[in-house]
């Protein structure tokens, strides 16, 4: 496009007129070329543009796997803490059952291995008979 502008001035200082020694044919070439400088110019403005949104749409999109990774490794974390926390449950649980005596226990010792089993978080289910609640909501005594 420089060269083209350099060329005009250069050939108009010279006093050639281009206008008076092109034919119809010339011009047509002229505006043709012209025509496509023009769309070449705004292909190239077009392109920068879609390139840019290209790589912001990248970098969003990076930005977008980071965060999905620190909550992948959150909630990775979360689950094993949780597992942690269960198997020691699960351990305390079976300590207590463990620690209770094979021998008949008075009605308050097992009152309160009942009452351990329970802050334990054991269900009803898993306890023993006597620490089963009735249909009342009651402990059974």
């Amino acid at each position: 496009m420089a060269g083209l502008v350099l060329f005009i001035r250069s050939a108009w200082r010279a006093g050639v007129q281009i206008g008076r020694s092109l034919s119809v044919l010339g011009w047509t070439v002229v505006a043709l070329a012209v025509v496509l400088v023009l769309l070449l110019a705004t292909c190239a403005q077009q392109s920068a543009k879609d390139a840019k949104h290209a790589r912001r749409a990248a970098e969003e999109r990076a930005l977008e796997l980071d965060r999905a990774r620190k909550a992948d490794t959150k909630a990775s974390d979360d689950r094993l803490f949780d597992i942690q926390v269960n198997l020691n449950r699960e351990k305390e649980r079976t300590d207590a059952v463990s620690t209770l005596p094979d021998a008949p226990s008075s009605p308050v010792q097992r009152r309160l291995y009942c009452v351990w089993l329970r802050d334990q978080g054991t269900r009803d289910t898993d306890l023993p008979a006597d620490c089963r609640s009735d249909r009342r909501g009651q402990a059974a005594r």
